[in-house]
């Protein structure tokens, strides 16, 4: 196939090296400023294995390149232009890089092109950069017509964006089989705000048991004030809303992101939008317990935004105030060329421009579909919202980008995939992340969405199970599984070996808790139990590793009884859960020898046996006394197959002994050796306990 049209423009003998952005240096690297005048040395410990590089296949030569380059036999895939600059810009260092590589890559098929540039020390790639090139299409050409990557407007507002989104759409709704509901009617939600033809119609309706379509808002509501704000439906305006909502008395006219999506489902012509805080009943003030309204149609979001015509999700909006519109500031970054690009063959012409792109975007393509950057990642509801649609429309900070059922792809055109997120739908074409070809299966999609929750943030904790509720009923189908409070009643003896990847709290706000706690949200012995402190960076990692859920049992699940919110169900609001198990406890001692606080090691001993692994607690201790004072012991899980060894949950007793008698509580999780425990294993003669009230 030989030089595609714009490799062919490419001055080969006259490369020009671009500046190296700051921004995209990466982190351990030295500056042009910095003092140091040496690389860093990094000596890996034995066994240690480095992390994967990513990078980019590159011509050792000038000469390699333009042999591949004007093989007719080898397509115009990658082309790359050498450029030999390096001991200049580097020999101040003592162990300067032996050279820098340049290159320039231009992708026939899918025209999206990108220059790059790398850094190589002693045969290791160091840095590695990446310029993409754009069609304008703000000037009314032709050009972005026939090439892949185009120019995002300055504002999400701009025709040309709702443009590019409303063909997104029509294209799903046409060409999707699996993509439903698309335009077809659907049960509606309880009550939906109807959106009229201008503000002075809005108003909620009652829907009693009709069909239609309607849009769906996925969106964070932000901080709220002390009295909540003043637009959310309650019990007390509910009458008034049913007859119309005024946006200047009631403040909606502040809340701009509902605003705008009440703009967009007008364009769409549709009738009707579903937003939380307009379509449940919301308590009168943040603080206080949620409503019966909520109990009931909480649970019931599963069905919410599965069967919206579209979610519209202000990835980029912190608050509910802040909008859809963003005002996309780097979106012509500060670093980029204009040029005019003709080509003959199909008589077309228009402008260029060349611009940097993130090193880890170029790198990682999943971090595109990830949307890590966003406010709307942070918060906790958002997750199963974005999990249940079948189709969302997403503003973020740089973009626009969209997904459905059967596929991701974005305002710039940078990626296309013919898929989405990770989704329960079993129509969807899912997005193999890592390109290695593993199937993952429904148990080890439900562990990968809870890890993802765990790291979120939650304005009332008391919503810690329902916010992920809709998500759990889809799965509980799946599995045809009992749901108990985060966990399954079929895996439960596994699922109970969960790991924070840090101390969840301190024992200071956590040892008073008990199910009649004003903090009480979960039993101890599910993840969902404890709130995470401020500036909390960890998160959870359900059954921690595949030795849970290979291991041979030990301890025998026998029942539980979990008990509910009124007006919930088994997804929403639980008030209080017991497990009945009968298990092998053995009663431990703090080795405070082998205990290091600093470094959260918790050593013990059992029968003066020393125990070899270390524990892991879930809370941040102050002292060994701390410690010292609980009465700690281990039940006795599961027996990994391979090595003999035991996985264990520490528990000790509930604080609260008047009202919970016998009761006991969570406190970590080790694993014990079977050697540790000389001739008491396997068989644990005179150990088993019947652990009635496990809370």
């Amino acid at each position: 196939m030989g030089l595609c049209d714009i490799c062919r423009r490419i001055g080969f003998d006259n490369a020009v090296m671009p500046p190296f952005p700051r921004e995209y240096r990466l982190p351990g690297l030295p500056d042009d400023d910095d003092d140091d005048d040496q690389l860093f040395y990094v000596e890996l410990k034995d066994g240690y294995n480095p992390p994967i590089i990513f990078g980019y296949s590159h011509y050792q030569s000038l000469h390699d390149l333009k042999n591949s380059a004007y093989d007719d036999d080898d397509p115009c895939g990658l082309c790359l232009v050498i450029h030999q600059e390096f001991h200049e810009r580097w020999k101040v260092m003592k162990n300067p890089l032996s050279h820098w590589r340049f290159f320039i890559t231009c992708r026939e098929h899918n025209q999206q092109g990108f220059q790059v540039w790398t850094d190589w020390h002693h045969g290791r790639m160091l840095r590695v950069g990446a310029f993409g090139y754009a069609a304008k299409n703000d000037d009314g050409s032709s050009f972005s017509r026939f090439y892949r990557g185009r120019m995002v407007s300055r504002y999400a507002s701009f025709d040309a964006c709702w443009d590019m989104a409303e063909n997104w759409i029509d294209k799903c709704d046409e060409k999707h089989d699996n993509c439903p509901p698309g335009p077809a009617d659907v049960e509606l939600p309880t009550r939906l705000i109807y959106v009229g033809k201008d503000d002075n119609d809005l108003k909620i309706v009652e829907t009693g048991t009709q069909s239609g379509s309607y849009v769906a808002l996925s969106y964070s509501g932000g901080p709220q004030p002390d009295d909540g704000f003043s637009y959310r439906l309650t019990q007390a305006n509910h009458d008034e809303y049913n007859d119309g909502i005024d946006i200047d008395s009631t403040d909606l006219k502040s809340a701009k992101t509902i605003m705008q999506a009440i703009e967009i489902t007008r364009k769409l012509g549709k009738k009707y939008l579903w937003v939380d805080a307009l379509c449940i009943e919301q308590s009168p003030r943040p603080d206080a317990p949620a409503t019966d309204d909520f109990h009931r149609e909480a649970p019931k979001m599963a069905q919410y935004y599965s069967n919206a015509y579209l979610t519209i999700a202000a990835a980029a909006s912190a608050n509910s105030s802040a909008g859809l519109y963003t005002d996309r500031k780097d979106y012509i970054p500060e670093n980029h060329y204009t040029f005019t690009h003709h080509n003959n063959d199909k008589d077309f012409s228009g402008e260029m421009v060349v611009y940097p792109l993130p090193l880890d975007r170029e790198n990682i393509l999943a971090l595109y579909v990830l949307l890590e950057a966003e406010p709307i990642v942070k918060r906790a509801w958002t997750l199963q919202e974005r999990a249940l649609s079948s189709r969302t429309l997403f503003y973020a900070s740089d973009q626009m980008y969209w997904e459905c059922n059967q596929s991701f792809t974005c305002e710039n055109g940078a990626v296309r995939f013919k898929g989405r997120m990770n989704t329960v739908d079993e129509n969807t074409r899912k997005i193999d992340v890592w390109e290695d070809g593993r199937k993952q299966d429904p148990r080890g999609l439900w562990n990968v969405q809870v890890e993802s929750y765990s790291t979120r943030e939650m304005s009332r904790p008391s919503d810690k199970l329902v916010a992920i509720g809709g998500l759990a009923s889809k799965f509980a189908k799946i599995f045809k599984d009992r749901y108990l409070a985060g966990l399954w009643e079929k895996t439960i003896i596994a699922d109970l070996w969960w790991k924070p990847t840090k101390p969840f709290m301190s024992w200071n706000d956590a040892k008073d808790w008990s199910p009649s706690s004003v903090e009480y949200r979960a039993p101890s012995w599910s993840w969902a139990a404890f709130n995470f402190e401020d500036g909390y960076d960890g998160g959870i990692a359900p059954t921690a590793d595949n030795r849970a859920i290979d291991a041979e049992e030990v301890g025998v699940y026998k029942g539980n009884t979990v008990k509910v919110a009124t007006a919930s169900n088994s997804f929403g609001t639980v008030k209080s859960g017991e497990l009945q198990l009968n298990i092998p406890v053995l009663r431990l001692r703090l080795n405070e020898n082998r205990t290091h606080l600093s470094r959260r090691e918790f050593a013990f001993t059992w029968e003066k046996r020393e125990l070899h692994h270390k524990a892991t607690l879930d809370f941040k201790f102050n002292s060994v006394d701390e410690v010292n004072k609980l009465e700690i012991q281990a039940a006795v899980l599961s027996r990994t197959t391979d090595d003999g060894t035991y996985l264990c949950i520490l528990i000790t007793p509930v604080t609260d002994s008047a009202n919970y008698p016998d009761s006991y509580r969570r406190l970590g999780t080790m694993w014990i050796q079977e050697s540790d425990l000389g001739r008491h294993g396997p068989d644990f003669e005179g150990l088993w306990w019947y652990l009635e009230h496990f809370v």
